[in-house]
């Protein structure tokens, strides 16, 4: 794992600074997608039960579904 790092380490410093700069945005630009993704996934979508109901159907139905 160290041999890993230290690996890592020489290419991080090596490498040039365009490449580091692709490299962070990159990763900036994932952790945004996966964020996004999580806000999308977690909200909720709705859809219209009924229509044309009289005032006291409605009542009825929003009582029923408390």
């Amino acid at each position: 794992m160290q041999n890993a790092l230290n690996q890592l380490r020489d290419w991080w410093t090596n490498a040039p600074r365009p490449t580091r700069i692709g490299v962070v945005g990159g990763a900036a630009g994932l952790l945004m997608l996966f964020i996004a993704l999580a806000f999308w996934a977690a909200t909720p979508s709705y859809t219209t039960l009924y229509t044309g109901l009289s005032p006291s159907d409605s009542a009825a139905v929003v009582q029923t579904l408390k």
